[in-house]
């Protein structure tokens, strides 16, 4: 079966997070990367456009503070940075209607 089929059958929207990571790290997977990430990006484009309900949140380092203060190594958050990236990800549900809408 399909995920757009069982997100159909379920009822449910998909929700796609990319996660905060240090730069240096973000750097790293555009560069290195850039063509899978790309073909990632496609396959959400695709399940979109075969009518499955897909949100994307694409929330990489928050901009307030060094890398250090936020984060222990490339993609773990220290206390800091858990408490601005859980504000930025409440800010960016509420702010797509149809996305909350779907979590209530």
């Amino acid at each position: 079966m399909a995920l757009e089929d069982v997100c159909d059958e379920l009822d449910i929207e998909l929700l796609i997070n990319v996660p905060p990571a240090r730069k240096e790290h973000i750097d790293y997977l555009k560069s290195g990367h850039a063509a899978a990430y790309a073909g990632f990006l496609r396959s959400v484009d695709s399940l979109r456009e075969s009518g499955a309900r897909v949100s994307f949140l694409e929330t990489f380092s928050p901009e307030s503070g060094s890398d250090d203060d936020l984060f222990i190594d490339y993609g773990h958050l220290r206390e800091k940075g858990a408490i601005l990236y859980t504000d930025m990800l409440i800010d960016e549900i509420r702010s797509d209607e149809t996305l909350l809408r779907s979590l209530m």
